[in-house]
């Protein structure tokens, strides 16, 4: 009778776990609504290791800053996936997940400006003439390219809050809203009544791959994440993601027409830099110019 009531119990356990409802996943709300492709990427990367993880559900959180969602992946808490530029100090709170998500368009830099100030930009063909024209750039306090492009020596407008920074480009008190490609049409439709444009002729451009962050206190969803890129990379989904969400968006912004302007980003840890070697992770276009 004993061996029986333990043959149940353990019976009965395995069919709780059949039907156990699926994992709740907490995604950063920038993720889905920010840029779908990160969005899209993820949910390839957790399909493609259901069989091994099990089931799972994707809650999109609250709108958060990105200085509350570091604090608040490192404590597993309110949020367990985030997508954003990595830093010495986020990799080494965080797990990283180094495959860049959108094949490093975060570091290619267009301008978000007001209107009638776009003459500013014009007759500019390197560094120097953007620091001799003194043009300032708006960016959040905790970004990490925020430090990038002060390394490089342009003046930098912060504000704690994103929101803000559109209202203050409106009233000049910066001249550049540096947008990733990936960012600033969207942001650009939603904000033109404000006055903005879409500066048509420069581009920015420093190493700043976007990778997956998950707490060090959930190392599996990590490896699930790893895993399922991997199989997604491998079986050429990932090439095809990047197709269906950016290609026209590169089209359309004429980046073989633009001035090239490159800037160094010395806050690269190692690791981050060794997975940067691999071109066939980052997007390599054609350029007119490749200026210093």
């Amino acid at each position: 009778m004993k061996t029986k009531t333990i043959i149940f119990s353990s019976l009965l356990s395995l069919t709780f776990d059949a039907f156990s409802a699926p994992e709740e996943i907490l995604v950063w709300n920038r993720i889905e609504q920010g840029n779908p492709g990160l969005y899209t990427v993820l949910k390839v990367a957790l399909d493609k290791t259901s069989a091994e993880y099990g089931a799972y559900q994707l809650t999109v959180t609250d709108r958060m800053e990105q200085g509350r969602v570091v604090r608040a992946l490192a404590d597993n808490k309110f949020v367990h996936v985030a997508a954003f530029a990595p830093s010495e100090d986020r990799e080494a709170e965080l797990i990283p997940i180094r495959i860049p998500v959108t094949k490093g368009l975060l570091g290619f830099r267009v301008c978000l400006v007001k209107a009638d100030n776009l003459g500013k930009f014009q007759d500019i063909a390197s560094l120097s003439d953007w620091k001799r024209k003194k043009i300032t750039i708006g960016q959040g306090t905790h970004w990490p390219d925020t430090a990038i492009l002060e390394s490089n020596g342009l003046a930098v407008i912060k504000s704690s809050q994103y929101q803000p920074l559109f209202e203050m480009l409106t009233r000049k008190r910066f001249d550049c809203f540096s947008r990733s490609i990936s960012e600033i049409l969207p942001e650009h439709d939603k904000y033109k009544h404000l006055g903005l444009a879409v500066e048509p002729n420069i581009l920015l451009v420093y190493p700043l791959p976007t990778f997956f962050f998950v707490s060090k206190k959930n190392p599996v969803l990590a490896e699930r994440i790893q895993k399922g890129m991997l199989l997604a990379l491998e079986s050429g989904e990932l090439d095809q993601i990047f197709i269906d969400n950016y290609s026209e968006t590169l089209k359309s912004l004429n980046l073989d027409k633009r001035v090239y302007i490159r800037l160094d980003n010395p806050f690269l840890t190692p690791q981050t830099q060794q997975a940067l070697t691999n071109e066939k992770l980052l997007y390599q276009p054609r350029q007119r110019q490749d200026l210093h």
